[in-house]
């Protein structure tokens, strides 16, 4: 039950704290005093959006606050998953700050406005004066009725796994797009990988060595013609390099001991013996690779002129960049691969959503066909009580084949009207007047206030479209409502005025040239008067004083 109401700083109220009353609390004023301004106030704990232009002063902060008393299981158990204290006393504030920041809080804990605006509907509804052209909406017709029914939730989830759907399905085009734009690639990028893959590069240093060696083959036989001359000037001719070290050493041998540098002469010269066996080896070495290489010579040839061709065609300056290249083309083809991996996966992802949705669907339309009918005769019923004695209301369920939009599943749905003993049946919006609308809403509200066990209602301006005997059987319906629930009427009709247990008055005031509003509750004989100004206004008479005193005591 809401027991407290805090506003500050909200359009022309500078700061009011209200205790509110059980059973049936009616607001009354003058037009234009503001007395939708409480109701408006309250949506803000709807999680309705903040506007800045709502601050009376633009340098301080808007607070608006509503204190329970609750010990809703429900609530408890969403106050524990947020991590919330959880007391008998539940205090839902709002914030709005000069810089234009909204900040929302449970019990003086900072929260976002999904979880207070989840709180606030188990607590409380509202319906405000634009809440009658929605009665027209189709989602707000479906929410309503799945509500009755009890499935809300499945209707969310199944709305939630629609959307997730349209998201796979949007993804699904995006990757078979992206596959069908690869495939064109895709041949070049194989044919240019195979052709990488069987030249068999395996050593970056590859076309550098087998060049080097081409070169040397190219320069064979003027090589081994000198290596052979070079060799018998070292070792065969008559008088060679040799012989003739060898002579000069013999020759000298007896004198090394004679002196010190003679004695260095004799390792010099053996020095030299070294070093023409290492030449003498060297050039045979030479000699025989050469002559063996020479065999290879061709094969070598192609496969420089093999690298030298995927070099140039590739633009490539060196087979490590050849290297790049391949590893390149793997990873398209890999991207590729996983793309086509991705869309089994979306497809698969796709085909379990729409098993989902099917099951959803079926479950939604079955509650739905169920609920109509207690809907209709609730509505009927209470429509003939408040004087609307041929009216009818009726809801049109019909079945699709196919999907359908948002939280539909496979129904379409339409609020039919039908004023008059035989009248057609046609939508809502068309055929009802505001009187007939106001009485439809009070129905359902009433209808959902008991299904879903809502402790407070408020109803801004029910009484639009409606007078007289009407009114007066409204007012009692809102009394009788009140028994078993909190509910707070915005009216300007005495008949309904009249059966509040409990009476608010709006006025406006001027403090210190500034337009403000003020509540007040009134008493018996405050009462008494302002229920005769709603009758003729300000001409108040014994006539209308005792109409006012009439209408209190019925």
């Amino acid at each position: 039950m809401l027991q407290t109401v805090w506003v500050k700083n909200y359009v022309l109220i500078q700061e009011v704290i209200l205790d509110i009353k059980t059973g049936l609390t009616v607001i009354t004023g003058e037009t234009g005093a503001g007395k939708s301004i409480l109701a408006n106030a309250l949506l803000l704990l709807s999680g309705d959006r903040a506007d800045y232009q709502v601050l009376n002063n633009p340098l301080e902060k808007c607070v608006i606050e509503a204190t329970f008393k609750t010990q809703n299981p429900e609530i408890s158990t969403l106050l524990e998953i947020e991590g919330l204290d959880d007391h008998e006393e539940l205090i839902l504030r709002r914030e709005i700050n000069p810089n234009q920041r909204s900040r929302a809080f449970i019990n003086d804990t900072p929260v976002n406005l999904t979880v207070l605006k989840r709180v606030w509907s188990i607590l409380i509804d509202i319906h405000s004066q634009h809440q009658s052209q929605e009665l027209f909406d189709e989602t707000f017709q479906l929410d309503l009725v799945d509500k009755i029914a009890e499935v809300s939730e499945e209707a969310s989830q199944y709305l939630k796994n629609s959307i997730q759907l349209k998201s796979i399905n949007h993804k699904i085009e995006a990757v078979s797009s992206q596959i069908f734009e690869a495939k064109k690639h895709r041949d070049f990028v194989q044919f240019q990988l195979t052709e990488l893959d069987n030249t068999a590069l395996f050593d970056v240093d590859e076309l550098v060595q087998k060049s080097e060696k081409l070169n040397l083959l190219n320069q064979a036989t003027a090589l081994i013609e000198t290596i052979n001359n070079a060799e018998n000037a070292f070792f065969n001719s008559d008088g060679n390099i040799i012989d003739t070290i060898k002579t000069s050493q013999k020759t000298l041998k007896p004198f090394f001991s004679i002196t010190k540098k003679l004695e260095n002469l004799e390792g010099l010269f053996n020095n030299l013996n070294e070093i023409t066996e290492e030449l003498s080896k060297n050039f045979q070495e030479i000699l025989a690779e050469v002559d063996a290489d020479m065999e290879e010579k061709v094969l070598i040839e192609n496969r420089v002129d093999e690298l030298n061709r995927l070099l140039y065609k590739h633009n490539a300056p060196t087979i490590a960049s050849l290297f790049e290249i391949i590893e390149n083309y793997r990873n398209e083809e890999l991207q590729f691969d996983n793309l086509v991996q991705e869309l089994e996966f979306l497809k698969s992802e796709k085909s379990s959503f729409e098993d989902k949705l099917h099951n959803k669907a079926l479950l939604l339309s079955n509650a739905r066909q169920k609920a109509i009918p207690i809907i209709e005769q609730n509505v009927n019923a209470f429509l003939n009580e408040l004087g609307l004695d041929y009216a009818k209301f009726r809801i049109s369920l019909t079945i699709n084949s196919t999907l359908g939009k948002a939280k539909l599943g496979y129904n379409d749905m339409e609020w039919q009207f039908c004023a008059n003993p035989g009248s057609e049946f046609q939508p809502l919006a068309k055929v009802a007047s505001g009187g007939e609308i106001s009485r439809v809403v009070l129905a359902l509200k009433q209808l959902t206030a008991l299904k879903n066990e809502l402790p407070t209602l408020i109803f801004d301006e029910i009484d639009t479209g409606i007078s007289g005997e009407a009114a007066k059987k409204v007012g009692e319906v809102l009394r009788k409502l009140s028994e078993k629930h909190q509910v707070i009427c915005i009216t300007h009709l005495a008949q309904i005025a009249s059966k509040g247990k409990n009476h608010l008055y709006v006025k406006k005031e001027l403090d210190q040239n500034q337009t403000i509003t003020t509540f007040e509750y009134l008493n018996e004989e405050r009462r008494e008067i302002e229920i005769a100004k709603m009758i003729s206004g300000n001409d108040i008479n014994d006539s209308t004083l005792l109409t006012a005193r009439t209408l209190l005591k019925q």
